[in-house]
């Protein structure tokens, strides 16, 4: 599980630029672009990640704190 807390622009996928967009593609077979879909873009400005699978792991789960990494 993760948890990612901080400052969230919303985009609309006009707004995303080409080679980034391409570049999304190209990782995950997938293209949000494509008319029929209504998708958007964010972008994610962290302060604070966090993740962990089990409870033994919930002391060491903070990466990132203050927009600092940690690990």
């Amino acid at each position: 599980m993760s948890m990612i807390a901080g400052e969230v622009e919303v985009l609309e996928l006009e707004a995303l630029p080409q080679e980034q967009g391409d570049r999304f593609v190209a990782h995950t077979g997938f293209d949000p672009r494509a008319p029929a879909s209504p998708y958007r873009w964010f972008h994610i400005c962290p302060h604070r990640v966090q993740a962990w699978r089990e409870v033994r792991e919930m002391p060491d789960r903070e990466l990132m704190r203050y927009g600092r990494w940690l690990v």
